[in-house]
């Protein structure tokens, strides 16, 4: 009988231990977008700004830029990976899940507190909300599932 609430009493001071870890990991993604939404907020008249700059950039331009960056980088990782063996197939594919699980979670959290906040909607502010949200929380996520 002794053996069972040794048991019980080591199980339940493991789940606690658990259950403390995942609640504070919880509040500090909590905190950090409340702490994201209110940065948003505050530099809103510089992200319209930034969006119409780059709103005046034609779409060719972005595909001119584009393809010639996603054939240097798709190349050097090629490259290093050629070198460090097997590293793609561990640790940055964890991170990169995470990374486009933060991309598509940020960007639809940052639009969805910009609607809520704003009293007046901008279709052109709130996608370029949703493109830095995205990237900083893919950026973020991807460093938070990759474990060298």
């Amino acid at each position: 009988m002794t053996n069972i609430i040794k048991c019980t009493i080591k199980k339940s001071v493991s789940v606690t231990k658990k259950l403390a870890k995942w609640t504070s990991i919880g509040a500090g993604i909590v905190a950090g977008i409340a702490v994201f939404a209110y940065l948003i907020w505050l530099i809103r008249e510089f992200l319209e700004v930034g969006y119409s700059i780059l709103a005046s950039i034609p779409w060719f331009v972005w595909i001119i830029i584009g393809i010639p960056c996603s054939i240097v980088v798709y190349s050097y990782l090629w490259c290093y990976d050629k070198q460090h063996h097997g590293f793609f197939t561990s640790d940055v594919a964890a991170g990169l899940l995470f990374g486009i699980v933060g991309f598509i979670g940020s960007g639809l959290v940052g639009v969805l507190v910009y609607q809520m906040v704003v009293s007046e909607f901008l279709l052109s502010v709130c996608i370029f909300i949703w493109v830095v949200s995205s990237v900083v929380g893919g950026i973020f996520c991807y460093f938070l599932g990759y474990h060298p």
